[in-house]
């Protein structure tokens, strides 16, 4: 429909979809027409009763508001009519800048992390840096921002609820219909044991970073391998760092 609507010069001005649908949630709907490039970008209105967490990354796919059911008759038309009228440009022009290619020279990393102490202090870190970061709570959560994200890195947490980082990496590297089968991963644990090393290595973790984590350190497994990245003859490779 959207293909038939665009090529009638006949485009829609913008999109309500409900997060909860049958076969496919709002976000991922949004996510497929995002990554659909025949398709130009939508601004898209989403209807939820659940919180759905970092608007920055919403707004990556085309959503620029995520309405609660409960508020959506009292809100809705008055975003509705501030979006026709011009109100909600500056709004559509953010999210339409960052329509622009992923890969614009600053590195985007997906954090995972389940404890919010460890995810703000890691957050805090990698933002010094300069780099651009999405955070996810859990494997499961890392592995659907994966589908909608061509991220750079992953910095993953090794125990979590819901799903853990070795299996979530297990499945990263099986397909889990991911973007990106090949992204760069580091685990992160207070685990420091051989054992421990030989998971990562089995998961198919490329390094690993014993945590308490340290700036300086965390940088250099970072850029190291980032810069393998950009090497398409390098080869998954484990690398155990100390950090005090």
């Amino acid at each position: 429909m959207m293909q038939e609507q665009q090529r009638d010069d006949n485009a829609f001005d913008f999109i309500i979809a409900d997060f909860k649908q049958p076969h496919i949630d709002g976000v991922l709907f949004a996510g497929d027409l995002h990554n659909d490039a025949s398709l130009d970008p939508v601004p898209i209105f989403i209807v939820s009763s659940v919180d759905l967490g970092d608007m920055q990354l919403l707004r990556e796919i085309n959503i620029i508001e995520a309405i609660s059911r409960e508020d959506m008759s009292s809100c809705l038309v008055g975003k509705i009519k501030g979006h026709i009228l011009g109100k909600a440009g500056s709004m559509v022009e953010e999210f339409q800048q960052r329509m622009l290619p992923a890969k614009t020279g600053v590195p985007h990393i997906l954090l995972v992390e389940d404890n919010p102490v460890n995810r703000k202090v890691a957050l805090s870190m990698l933002e010094k840096l300069s780099y651009r970061v999405s955070t996810a709570h859990n494997g499961q959560e890392a592995i659907d921002i994966l589908k909608l994200y061509d991220v750079d890195l992953v910095l993953m947490d090794v125990q979590m609820p819901i799903l853990d980082g070795l299996t979530a990496t297990r499945l990263i590297r099986d397909g889990a219909d991911v973007l990106n089968t090949a992204v760069p991963i580091i685990a992160m644990t207070a685990n420091a044991m051989k054992r421990d090393k030989d998971a990562c290595i089995e998961a198919g973790m490329n390094a690993y970073i014993a945590k308490p984590v340290h700036r300086d350190e965390l940088a250099s497994v970072i850029e190291e391998n980032l810069v393998r990245l950009q090497d398409p003859s390098t080869k998954i490779k484990i690398e155990k760092v100390h950090i005090n």
